[in-house]
């Protein structure tokens, strides 16, 4: 019973990726042109333009900054540490 509603959720959610896909491909006007008052329309062309909002990329620089600047530090040091170091102690 478990498995046969989440294979139900895995393919409502596939289904839903395909569509919100391919819904800016098919989409139009009566007239054939852009809408500024058009949500798809817009999203499209802000995209197509590269016109992203620079918080997005300022949280992603930050999020990345402190994610992963530490442990690549840490383990630079640990490896210069290492292999420096790389005789036994005498006994």
């Amino acid at each position: 019973m478990m498995k046969h509603i989440t294979k139900q959720i895995c393919l409502f959610f596939i289904a839903l990726l395909l569509c919100s896909t391919l819904l800016p491909a098919f989409h139009h006007h009566a007239d054939l042109r852009e809408h500024s008052d058009c949500a798809i329309c817009k999203v499209a062309h802000d995209l197509a333009t590269g016109d992203t909002p620079e918080l997005l990329s300022l949280a992603t620089q930050q999020l990345l900054e402190t994610s992963f600047a530490p442990s690549l530090v840490l383990n630079a040091h640990s490896a210069i540490a290492f292999s420096v170091d790389s005789r036994a102690s005498p006994v």
